[in-house]
């Protein structure tokens, strides 16, 4: 009974994670983003992610004088939605990306199926890595502990995007000097 209950439990997370992930993927674009900024994406800026529900600050707070259920139950609470900001903010980064190198492609005087299809590849890697990062978020809101959320794989999705992005990007010409 326990493992129907465990394996009735887990397909309830996978498809709550999996109906998160198209919500966002099927949302429509929050308007238009400039070309400084996507080409200004860092990956450093997202950094925080990799500690935010990291189980190091949740056992040294438990060793503290004071320590209270409720106190661990509110942060881990408040770093998940701070987690769940900056996962939002990196969706719509490689969205933003993933429109822009569309429109380049498309409006290219020249076909390139193999980046065409190489773009389609790297979205779909990008929104399967999203659905695990999803389900993993969802084990953390269980109490399920000891769940790593490498965020590593999303992050290096949009980077790849970014630079796709770049290569496609008329570039200013250099000034000549005589």
């Amino acid at each position: 009974m326990n493992s129907f209950v465990m394996a009735g439990l887990s397909a309830l997370m996978l498809g709550a994670a999996f109906w998160v992930l198209f919500r966002k993927v099927l949302s429509p674009a929050r308007g238009q983003i400039e070309i400084r900024r996507l080409r200004d994406f860092s990956a450093a800026q997202y950094r925080p992610m990799t500690r935010l529900l990291s189980e190091e600050d949740f056992l040294f707070l438990r060793r503290q004088p004071g320590y209270e259920a409720g106190i661990e139950k509110r942060l881990r609470a408040q770093r998940r939605r701070v987690f769940r900001a900056y996962l939002d903010s990196l969706t719509e980064e490689f969205q933003a990306l993933h429109r822009a190198v569309r429109a380049l492609i498309v409006n290219a005087p020249v076909d390139q199926p193999g980046l065409a299809s190489a773009i389609v590849k790297q979205s779909l890697y990008f929104h399967f890595a999203l659905a695990a990062i999803e389900f993993r978020l969802m084990l953390h809101v269980v109490g399920i502990g000891g769940v790593q959320v490498d965020v590593a794989p999303v992050v290096e999705s949009v980077r790849q995007m970014q630079d796709q992005f770049l290569n496609l990007i008329p570039r200013p010409a250099a000034a000549v000097s005589s």
